[in-house]
């Protein structure tokens, strides 16, 4: 392997992991404030753009990653959603609004400080 093909194989590899640990934390915490959904939104399109590229240029390692890329981006962007949070009463306390559930609407309250 030419050391160029062995830069494009690492940088795919972490392009490929590179949503990884995100998606795992917000899976597990439930914390999505931060998240720009614009952001998100945009990866999607840039993500989108790689994987019409490679469509066009018959790349597949380009497709395969950008096209992971897509997934997960739109992954987190579902996860925002799901773990939105609301502050139902205007009391300062927000209740984490589960929307991926079968079930009705469940809620967890959670206090936070004033």
């Amino acid at each position: 392997m030419e050391p160029r093909e062995s830069l494009i194989a690492v940088a795919l590899v972490i392009s490929l992991a590179i949503n990884i640990p995100q998606l795992v934390h917000t899976y597990r915490s439930h914390e999505v404030a931060g998240f720009s959904r614009y952001t998100i939104l945009l990866r999607i399109a840039s993500h989108a753009c790689w994987v019409a590229y490679a469509a066009m240029v018959l790349n597949l390692w380009i497709l395969a990653t950008a096209t992971v890329g897509v997934a997960g981006e739109f992954a987190l962007l579902v996860l925002t959603y799901a773990f939105e949070t609301h502050d139902q009463d205007g009391s300062g306390d927000t209740a984490i609004v589960y929307r991926c559930s079968a079930r009705d609407a469940v809620s967890s309250r959670t206090s936070q400080p004033a």
